[in-house]
């Protein structure tokens, strides 16, 4: 199983829940699959079952106290690979106070390279977390745990951030950058500010099947990022024609799948938009500027819509955590997206608090709502979702 498509299915899986409102909407499934997977490192029983059913990470018996490490040793590899490229910052945090077991706390430090302090939950320790959080996030989330999230039955708090910056290979020319009309599906037409470039770009046209096996027609642009390294790219989806329902069924077929066994699966969709073949050049690419932020203040909620309940519940079994046992009450997360002429700039942090307890057009116009992915092609990592339906 190889970390990309646990990362995407489980996208697959959240992403009905998150994308019910008719808001834009940025997440990192990165940030959020990685600390429950660290956290799932401690569960045993049916709590374990359960938290790597939703990851789509197969639970592996190997002889001792811990299982599945293969997943963990993904991680650990993408960390190592993100130490060395400048582009992407991806860091694991560990607050308590009270003593965690001393094997949990070596796993953390050793495979998630996790930061791991005893402090205070009183109003200090808030502090604390946030301040970490927000130089991680070069600024841009300052307050993931809000006042009163934290209390003197809190047991610890799990934290991942990602900071991802990086420029476009061929920048836009910010004297090119005018209004233009963005036709939203509420039926609005926004003038906004669209950038422009020219140059050798990529537009692919593709065929997406639905959950039905409807075929459903889609535009797609790869951008490339990442400088020297040029691994990362975005990649901008949007169907054919105008209006919501079009829309809709992009949305769908992406990320709605019913069989998540079918052999038209997310996976496979996407490696197919951002894969090299069937490629036209475009003389001319005009997408808009943008800036996208989303907080969930408890994503329990979704998982459970997901028939994930035990580790939220006084039934939960995470003794390899804590000799106090630990239910999870919140998984708050944040994250930030950022386009301009110069490149894209994104940051997500995620926390877990825990209880005591148990042949193309010549132009490509991203003018209606769309989705874009923040996609590395080495390390096979969707870092960022998000998508873009009004101004």
């Amino acid at each position: 199983m190889s970390l990309l498509k646990s990362n995407v299915e489980f996208t697959s899986k959240i992403s009905k829940s998150i994308f019910k409102s008719e808001d834009d909407v940025v997440f990192s499934p990165l940030s959020i699959s990685t600390i429950l997977t660290m956290c799932g490192k401690g569960a045993v029983g049916k709590t374990k079952e359960e938290l790597f059913k939703l990851l789509h990470i197969p639970i592996i018996v190997l002889p001792g106290r811990f299982s599945s490490k293969t997943v963990h040793d993904e991680i650990n590899d993408l960390l190592r690979a993100c130490s060395v490229n400048n582009c992407v910052d991806l860091n694991f945090g560990i607050f308590t106070q009270t003593k965690l077991l001393p094997l949990f706390v070596k796993f953390a430090e050793e495979k998630y390279l996790a930061n791991v302090q005893k402090t205070s939950f009183e109003n200090p320790g808030r502090k604390i977390i946030n301040s970490w959080v927000s130089k991680r996030t070069e600024g841009k989330i300052n307050e993931l745990i809000k006042e009163g999230t934290l209390n003197s039955f809190t047991n610890c708090v799990l934290i991942n951030t990602i900071f991802l910056k990086a420029s476009w290979k061929f920048p836009f020319d910010k004297e090119l950058t005018k209004e233009r009309i963005f036709y939203g599906f509420d039926k609005k037409e926004y003038k906004v500010p669209m950038m422009t470039s020219k140059g050798m770009l990529f537009y692919s046209k593709h065929s997406l099947l639905n959950a039905n096996k409807q075929i459903i027609k889609v535009n797609s642009c790869s951008l490339e990022l990442g400088g020297k390294r040029n691994t990362i790219r975005m990649v901008f989806i949007l169907p054919k024609v105008k209006g919501k329902d079009a829309y809709k069924e992009v949305e769908e077929a992406l990320f709605h799948k019913r069989n998540i066994d079918d052999c038209y699966n997310i996976f496979e969709d996407l490696s197919d938009l951002i894969g090299e073949s069937d490629k036209t050049v475009v003389e001319e690419l005009i997408i808009p500027k943008f800036k996208i932020e989303s907080r969930f203040e408890n994503l329990v909620n979704i998982f459970k819509d997901n028939g994930v309940t035990v580790p939220f519940s006084t039934g939960a079994e995470f003794p390899n955590v804590s000799k106090y046992g630990m239910i999870i009450n919140k998984v708050i997360h944040q994250a930030v997206m950022s386009i301009d002429e110069t490149g894209v700039e994104a940051s997500a942090a995620t926390a877990i608090t825990a209880i005591k307890g148990g042949g193309g057009p010549k132009l490509f116009i991203c003018n209606r709502p769309f989705i874009c992915l923040l996609y590395d092609t080495c390390k096979k990592t969707l870092y960022f979702v998000a998508r873009k339906i009004k101004f």
